[in-house]
């Protein structure tokens, strides 16, 4: 599972580096595949052996711009799951809202709500986890207005569009990367809320509106959804429902387990690393066993 790529791992990203180095790896050791390849390959009762399915989440822009060109020269394989609003620019992502708040002040502390005081200095980066953490917990109505009392207390102004590193890729980029036939994509919501925290109206929306973008848009739909930040808290069995109706066929999370594929709705990820020492752990199956 990868979110982002890029050459000087800026913004949590994997390296370009490490990211070739590690498909070579897997071109090497083990068989690359589209999850769509693999899942139906699985309900049909058969299982290519040492599999390996590359994910990633959400739709940057440096997806386009590096991943798929490594992908491509490497030939392997992988899925995206973008959320559909912010390829229409409709919005930009909230952690990245709030990390480009935190970013651009020179205030040293907020007052959030349910929280308390949050200081900015010096480490940015904890006061951005401790908020996004606290977001994860709030309804998607809670969660947007604490986001405009933050920028309110940081006197600062969001921009209705995401500033250039925090930018989606097009639906021309895409409508290419799919026609290439090494890259499907599938949907990541719309607004990218957790699943489990919003009403009923909002969650059809949430399942649907990304289906028909995705129809619309690119001429197919892979009926694969992936739970925005993915944590077993983060959907729930009516979710699941909601997936079913709207015609999906697969969910898919944002952490491992002993047996990744074995229920449709929940299947399982490693997080991608720039340790290639964790990259190998979970690769060759060491992460896996200790689970047991």
């Amino acid at each position: 599972m990868y979110h982002r790529v890029n050459p000087d791992g800026a913004l949590g990203a994997i390296t370009c580096q490490t990211f070739r180095e590690q498909l070579k790896k897997i071109k090497r050791d083990f068989n690359p595949t589209s999850l769509t390849d693999l899942l139906e390959t699985n309900a049909h009762g058969r299982t290519n052996r040492n599999s390996v399915v590359i994910t990633f989440d959400d739709g940057y822009q440096d997806f386009f711009e590096y991943a798929f060109p490594i992908l491509q020269e490497e030939g392997i394989p992988a899925t995206i799951f973008v959320a559909t609003g912010f390829i229409d620019e409709e919005l930009w992502l909230w952690p990245d809202q709030i990390e480009f708040l935190l970013e651009e002040t020179n205030v040293k502390k907020v007052s959030i709500k349910g929280l308390g005081e949050v200081f900015i200095y010096p480490e940015r980066r904890n006061a951005w986890h401790r908020i996004a953490d606290h977001c994860l917990t709030l309804p998607n109505s809670e969660k947007l207005a604490l986001i405009e009392d933050l920028a309110r207390q940081l006197y600062l102004v969001l921009p209705k569009t995401p500033p250039a590193p925090y930018r989606p890729m097009t639906w021309k980029q895409l409508r290419q990367m799919s026609d290439s036939g090494i890259i499907e994509v599938g949907s990541h919501s719309h607004s990218h809320p957790i699943m489990s925290k919003i009403d009923r109206d909002e969650l059809t929306r949430e399942v649907m509106i990304p289906k028909n973008r995705l129809t619309t848009e690119l001429g197919i739909f892979k009926p694969i959804f992936c739970y925005p930040n993915g944590q077993p808290s983060d959907y729930t069995l009516y979710v699941v429902k909601a997936l079913k109706f709207g015609g999906y066929k697969f969910g898919v999370v944002a952490y491992p387990g002993k047996r990744p594929i074995a229920d449709p709705f929940e299947i399982k990820r490693y997080a991608a690393s720039n340790s290639m020492m964790t990259f190998d752990k979970a690769l060759y199956g060491v992460t896996r066993l200790a689970m047991f």
